[in-house]
């Protein structure tokens, strides 16, 4: 169970690192479309954008990450334990679908049992896991909506108009890339059975998905933005 605890971990810290793409992305736009080119004076946002900088953001950065991996760790090491009862009912499947593994200890988001009691652990588990992920989609709507409101307002440099759709555009298909191909199926796996929803799936779906992620992840970069081609 702590190899899939590290593994989520360990893959959750690109949302976040994404999450701080658009916040970056969000103030170097305000501050180049709004204040350079129509105030004079210089504008709050260029003392933000120093800040990315600074060797305490940079550990502040750090630390975000480690907390941010250790809950992702707890919540699945935790939270997930898997029951006995639900365990003598999966075990007949896993012999027929890994006849050649020896499984004595999994994480599964079994929410009820059979006097259909509520499972608490599993469930804070995954409403701990829902709120980390709304609080960042609400961050990187937010930053998106500015970034998109002030590149279709009136800017006077066409060409850095241009580069920064590129650079904002590629930003969105990255987010989505992750988004779509291992939080979604995450989403789509542990929540329906807290509703009694019963979804057959190929046991080979989410491993393949997480090994395309790299190499779709590369290819947003060369194929986004024209300068890199």
């Amino acid at each position: 169970r702590w190899i899939i605890a590290a593994f989520a971990s360990n893959h959750s810290n690109s949302f976040l690192l994404l999450c701080f793409h658009f916040v970056y992305r969000s103030i170097a736009v305000s501050r180049y479309f709004i204040y350079i080119m129509i105030q004079p004076y210089e504008p709050f946002s260029s003392h933000l954008l120093r800040l990315f900088q600074t060797w305490w953001f940079i550990t502040f950065l750090i630390f975000c990450f480690v907390v941010e991996s250790a809950i992702w760790f707890s919540l699945v090491y935790f939270q997930y334990e898997t029951e006995s009862e639900t365990f003598d009912r999966l075990n007949p499947l896993l012999e027929v679908e890994f006849p050649n593994l020896t499984v004595d200890v999994i994480a599964t988001a079994d929410y009820w049992r059979r006097d259909n009691t509520l499972r608490w652990r599993p469930f804070l588990g995954t409403m701990g896991f829902c709120v980390l992920m709304t609080f960042v989609l609400c961050i990187v709507c937010y930053c998106a909506g500015n970034i998109f409101w002030h590149l279709h307002g009136n800017v006077k440099s066409k060409r850095l108009a241009s580069l920064q759709k590129q650079l904002f555009y590629t930003l969105v298909v990255q987010f989505s890339v992750p988004f779509i191909l291992m939080y979604t199926p995450v989403l789509l796996v542990i929540t329906p059975p807290l509703l009694h929803i019963h979804l057959s799936l190929p046991n080979h779906l989410m491993p393949s998905l997480f090994v395309v992620f790299p190499f779709l992840d590369a290819l947003v970069i060369l194929i986004g933005v024209r300068d890199y081609r």
